[in-house]
Protein backbone atom coordinates (compact mmCIF):
# COMPACT_ATOMS: atom_id res chain seq x y z
CA UNK A 1 0.00 0.00 0.00
CA UNK A 2 1.06 3.57 -0.53
CA UNK A 3 0.81 6.34 2.02
CA UNK A 4 -1.67 9.05 1.19
CA UNK A 5 -0.27 12.19 -0.39
CA UNK A 6 0.92 14.75 2.12
CA UNK A 7 0.54 18.37 1.05
CA UNK A 8 2.71 21.33 1.95
CA UNK A 9 0.93 23.52 4.54
CA UNK A 10 2.39 26.61 2.84
CA UNK A 11 1.56 26.10 -0.84
CA UNK A 12 -0.38 22.79 -1.01
CA UNK A 13 2.26 21.22 -3.26
CA UNK A 14 2.96 17.49 -2.96
CA UNK A 15 5.62 16.59 -0.38
CA UNK A 16 8.27 13.98 -1.06
CA UNK A 17 9.47 12.41 2.18
CA UNK A 18 13.13 11.52 2.68
CA UNK A 19 14.87 10.00 5.68
CA UNK A 20 16.13 13.28 7.16
CA UNK A 21 14.12 15.93 5.33
CA UNK A 22 11.21 16.38 2.98
CA UNK A 23 10.42 18.92 0.34
CA UNK A 24 7.36 19.95 -1.60
CA UNK A 25 7.43 20.20 -5.37
CA UNK A 26 7.61 24.00 -5.02
CA UNK A 27 10.75 23.96 -2.87
CA UNK A 28 9.51 24.32 0.72
CA UNK A 29 11.66 22.14 2.98
CA UNK A 30 10.79 20.43 6.25
CA UNK A 31 12.82 18.37 8.71
CA UNK A 32 12.22 14.74 9.57
CA UNK A 33 13.12 14.33 13.24
CA UNK A 34 13.36 10.75 14.48
CA UNK A 35 11.05 9.61 11.69
CA UNK A 36 8.48 12.35 12.42
CA UNK A 37 7.79 14.91 9.69
CA UNK A 38 7.81 18.43 11.14
CA UNK A 39 5.36 20.57 9.18
CA UNK A 40 5.41 23.27 11.90
CA UNK A 41 9.05 24.33 11.91
CA UNK A 42 8.33 27.91 12.89
CA UNK A 43 5.33 28.60 15.13
CA UNK A 44 6.88 31.57 16.95
CA UNK A 45 4.15 33.95 15.78
CA UNK A 46 1.14 31.87 16.80
CA UNK A 47 0.48 32.14 20.54
CA UNK A 48 -2.35 29.59 20.38
CA UNK A 49 -0.14 26.90 18.84
CA UNK A 50 2.72 27.71 21.20
CA UNK A 51 0.41 27.39 24.21
CA UNK A 52 -1.08 24.10 23.02
CA UNK A 53 2.35 22.66 22.25
CA UNK A 54 3.60 23.60 25.74
CA UNK A 55 0.69 21.80 27.42
CA UNK A 56 1.23 18.56 25.51
CA UNK A 57 5.02 18.71 25.75
CA UNK A 58 4.54 19.03 29.51
CA UNK A 59 2.29 15.95 29.53
CA UNK A 60 4.92 14.03 27.54
CA UNK A 61 7.67 15.02 29.96
CA UNK A 62 5.84 14.65 33.27
CA UNK A 63 2.81 12.45 32.60
CA UNK A 64 -0.84 13.22 33.13
CA UNK A 65 -0.79 12.67 36.89
CA UNK A 66 2.04 15.12 37.56
CA UNK A 67 0.21 18.03 35.98
CA UNK A 68 -3.21 17.18 37.38
CA UNK A 69 -4.91 16.00 34.18
CA UNK A 70 -5.45 12.42 35.25
CA UNK A 71 -9.04 11.72 36.30
CA UNK A 72 -10.18 9.00 38.64
CA UNK A 73 -8.41 5.74 37.67
CA UNK A 74 -11.67 3.76 37.52
CA UNK A 75 -13.36 6.37 35.32
CA UNK A 76 -10.34 6.59 33.02
CA UNK A 77 -10.20 2.79 32.60
CA UNK A 78 -13.96 2.63 32.02
CA UNK A 79 -13.79 5.41 29.41
CA UNK A 80 -10.91 3.61 27.67
CA UNK A 81 -12.80 0.32 27.58
CA UNK A 82 -15.98 2.01 26.35
CA UNK A 83 -14.08 3.86 23.62
CA UNK A 84 -12.46 0.63 22.48
CA UNK A 85 -15.80 -1.20 22.45
CA UNK A 86 -17.55 1.56 20.48
CA UNK A 87 -14.82 1.70 17.83
CA UNK A 88 -14.83 -2.07 17.44
CA UNK A 89 -18.63 -2.22 17.20
CA UNK A 90 -18.82 0.53 14.61
CA UNK A 91 -16.07 -0.91 12.44
CA UNK A 92 -17.41 -4.47 12.65
CA UNK A 93 -20.98 -3.30 11.91
CA UNK A 94 -20.07 -1.03 9.00
CA UNK A 95 -17.34 -3.23 7.53
CA UNK A 96 -18.32 -6.84 8.11
CA UNK A 97 -15.41 -7.77 5.83
CA UNK A 98 -12.93 -5.55 7.73
CA UNK A 99 -10.33 -8.32 7.91
CA UNK A 100 -10.01 -8.19 4.12
CA UNK A 101 -9.86 -4.41 3.83
CA UNK A 102 -6.98 -2.04 3.31
CA UNK A 103 -7.73 1.17 5.20
CA UNK A 104 -6.19 4.57 5.79
CA UNK A 105 -6.49 5.87 9.33
CA UNK A 106 -5.64 9.48 10.03
CA UNK A 107 -5.63 10.28 13.72
CA UNK A 108 -5.65 14.00 14.35
CA UNK A 109 -4.39 14.74 17.85
CA UNK A 110 -2.81 11.28 18.11
CA UNK A 111 -0.72 12.24 21.12
CA UNK A 112 0.31 9.07 22.82
CA UNK A 113 -0.96 6.69 20.10
CA UNK A 114 -4.65 6.22 20.94
CA UNK A 115 -5.65 4.41 17.73
CA UNK A 116 -2.41 2.43 17.62
CA UNK A 117 -3.29 1.08 21.05
CA UNK A 118 -6.39 -0.79 20.04
CA UNK A 119 -7.03 -0.82 16.29
CA UNK A 120 -4.43 -3.52 15.51
CA UNK A 121 -6.75 -5.99 17.26
CA UNK A 122 -9.17 -5.62 14.33
CA UNK A 123 -6.84 -7.39 11.91
CA UNK A 124 -7.23 -5.31 8.76
CA UNK A 125 -5.61 -6.64 5.60
CA UNK A 126 -3.38 -3.56 5.49
CA UNK A 127 -3.30 -0.14 7.10
CA UNK A 128 -1.82 3.24 6.26
CA UNK A 129 -1.77 5.03 9.62
CA UNK A 130 -0.96 8.73 9.85
CA UNK A 131 -0.76 10.25 13.33
CA UNK A 132 -0.86 14.04 13.54
CA UNK A 133 -0.12 16.03 16.67
CA UNK A 134 1.22 19.42 17.61
CA UNK A 135 3.62 18.01 20.21
CA UNK A 136 6.80 16.47 18.85
CA UNK A 137 7.53 15.14 22.34
CA UNK A 138 4.20 13.26 22.54
CA UNK A 139 4.81 11.60 19.18
CA UNK A 140 8.41 10.71 20.11
CA UNK A 141 7.03 9.07 23.25
CA UNK A 142 4.45 7.19 21.18
CA UNK A 143 7.08 5.94 18.73
CA UNK A 144 9.40 4.91 21.56
CA UNK A 145 6.78 3.00 23.55
CA UNK A 146 4.83 1.36 20.76
CA UNK A 147 6.68 -1.45 19.11
CA UNK A 148 3.83 -3.86 18.39
CA UNK A 149 2.62 -2.29 15.15
CA UNK A 150 1.58 -5.16 12.87
CA UNK A 151 3.83 -5.76 9.88
CA UNK A 152 0.98 -4.87 7.51
CA UNK A 153 0.74 -1.37 8.99
CA UNK A 154 2.54 1.51 7.28
CA UNK A 155 2.85 4.25 9.94
CA UNK A 156 3.84 7.90 9.68
CA UNK A 157 3.80 10.61 12.35
CA UNK A 158 3.50 14.27 11.37
CA UNK A 159 3.87 17.33 13.59
CA UNK A 160 1.17 19.68 12.42
CA UNK A 161 -1.91 21.51 13.60
CA UNK A 162 -5.42 20.22 13.03
CA UNK A 163 -6.08 23.65 11.52
CA UNK A 164 -3.62 23.01 8.67
CA UNK A 165 -4.92 21.08 5.67
CA UNK A 166 -2.14 18.67 4.74
CA UNK A 167 -4.06 16.08 2.68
Amino acid sequence: MLMQEILCPICRGNITVGSSSCECNRGHKFEVIGGIIDLLPDIKNDEGLISEEKVWDNVAEKGFAEIGLLPNQYIERKCWQDRLRVFELIIKREWRDHKGRNVCICEIGCGYRLALSFLPRLEFSGVDYIGIDISMKMMQLAKKNYIDVPTNWNTQFIRSSANKCIF
